[in-house]
């Protein structure tokens, strides 16, 4: 693709490029369309699910090492959660300051800051010789897991619109790969080697992502955004390539934008309604998420439920984590595998509206069988992480869909950041408040998923087979095949 550009300017708020010799103006959306889906996205696809897999690595870390410091330091049951909580915190932190960077400085960037910092906080953090340290050291590498979730929008604006919410699901595979290989760990070095060195080996996985960081593409879209239309042109010219694709004959239009990636856009008139409702959704997405993973050791020790008062777990607060219990955990990651099939399913049948709904009231019920029929825990536990896992997929599906370019990583990371407050009430409800009331938590449990079914389906838009918006307004002209984005 070789243009001759000229910039023409219109008005003051519009900005396009025309070739002088007058050929059709083409979009980064129509040459990801006519690209396809093939190697060049399965390659992208691989580097962000070995980014995906870490990160629940991460998070299942955290379900083994709060029951390992009971023992090894007298830890309360609030400390234990706090322990949890403090993670999620700097997620909280870090998920919107990355999509700020990501949408400033490039996905690529932002993407590879979060990893090193994750990395680097995660590994001195298994030398920490006391609670204090531990909590610090944890929450900063929680702030660079939070800018792990730049990874959908990465790859939301590499694959075309037919393939865009499958290709998002497909990422869950790897946290179900993450949270076995991390259990598969801690049952060859936990009792031989202890939680430190496994903190260590642990974050290998982390460094080796250095090694395939040069082979991570920028997001042609934000290359364009911000004026770079040479090194957009040369990516979609190398994924045309590797999919054997031409790519169509045009110019390469788009905005220049000087303006882009701010927090106030989230509250425009146009998203105002849609954020909130959005926020809310991942709050309860969130909250049943992890409180269903800090819950399902607990749920698999008990024959029956109803321990009212708690008195026996706390009389037995120091309980060894062995080998049995990381194996209910790799088992019940099982149920992660179930939850994608089901979204493989639905979500282009469905909608995402009614799939999200779909799986909150699925996960409703789910709870409240565990509580009238405990005796078949195995198979509820199963299902509702299945539940849960296609709403929490969806929420990543969604958001990077109703959100322009302009300010999609931010819309992203700040959605993720406020879901982190589901996240940090999580270990309170899973821990602190089941081993009160175990009947208490999983009904508090359902309520949140009642509500998320609520708001799912009241949401202000379908996005199911939508392309993705470059900017707040887009204007179609097809009759004279021009194609204008006003930014406002």
């Amino acid at each position: 693709m070789d243009f001759t550009v000229l910039p023409q300017t219109c008005s003051p708020d519009l900005t396009l490029f025309t070739r002088l010799d007058k050929s059709k103006e083409i979009t980064v959306n129509e040459v990801v369309e006519a690209i396809g889906f093939g190697k060049f996205q399965l390659k992208c696809l691989g580097i962000m699910g070995f980014i995906w897999m870490i990160e629940s690595m991460e998070i299942t870390m955290l379900s083994l090492l709060g029951p390992l410091l009971v023992c090894e330091w007298g830890i309360s049951s609030i400390q234990e959660a706090l322990l949890t909580s403090i993670v999620f915190l700097g997620y909280a932190i870090g998920s919107p300051c990355f999509g700020w960077v990501s949408d400033h400085y490039g996905r690529k960037v932002g993407l590879t800051i979060a990893v090193i910092c994750t990395s680097y906080f995660g590994l001195i953090s298994a030398a920490a010789g006391g609670l204090v340290m531990t909590l610090l050291l944890r929450s900063l590498a929680g702030i660079g897991v939070g800018g792990i979730a730049q990874c959908v929008t990465m790859l939301t604006e590499l694959v075309p619109s037919k393939t865009r919410a499958k290709s998002i699901i497909s990422l869950q595979v790897f946290v179900f790969i993450g949270m076995s290989f991390e259990g598969l760990l801690a049952y060859l070095l936990l009792v031989p080697l202890g939680w430190r060195m496994l903190l260590v080996i642990s974050t290998v996985p982390l460094l080796a992502f250095l090694l395939l960081s040069p082979r991570l593409v920028e997001s042609p879209r934000f290359l364009l955004l911000t004026g770079k239309r040479k090194e957009a042109t040369d990516i979609l010219e190398k994924g045309a390539k590797a999919n054997n694709k031409s790519i169509p004959e045009g110019i390469l239009v788009a905005d220049l934008e000087t303006d882009r990636g701010r927090f106030k856009d989230l509250f425009s008139p146009s998203y105002r309604t849609l954020t909130f409702m959005l926020w809310w959704i991942w709050i309860a997405s969130v909250t049943l998420y992890y409180s269903t993973i800090l819950m399902t050791p607990a749920t698999y020790s008990f024959a029956s439920l109803g321990h009212g008062d708690g008195n026996e777990i706390v009389h037995c607060r120091c309980k060894q984590v062995t080998n049995s219990d990381i194996v209910a955990i790799i088992i019940a990651s099982i149920g992660e595998l179930l939850g994608i099939f089901v979204a493989f399913l639905l979500i282009d049948r469905l909608g995402r509206k009614r799939t999200l709904a779909f799986g909150f009231i699925l996960a409703m019920l789910s709870y409240l069988l565990l509580i009238i029929c405990a005796d078949r825990c195995l198979i509820n536990v199963h299902f509702f992480i299945a539940f849960i896992s296609i709403v929490y997929l969806l929420c990543y599906v969604y958001s990077p869909e109703v959100y322009p370019t302009k300010f999609r990583a931010v819309g992203i990371g700040t959605a993720n950041a406020v879901g982190r407050i589901g996240a940090i009430l999580s270990p309170f409800i899973a821990q602190v408040l089941f081993s009160a009331s175990d009947i208490l938590a999983l009904a508090v449990a359902a309520g949140f998923a009642l509500v998320g079914a609520i708001c799912s389906l009241f949401l202000p838009l379908e996005t199911k087979g939508r392309l993705l918006q470059v900017s707040n307004n887009v204007n179609f002209n097809l009759s004279e095949m021009n194609i204008i984005f006003q930014i406002e």
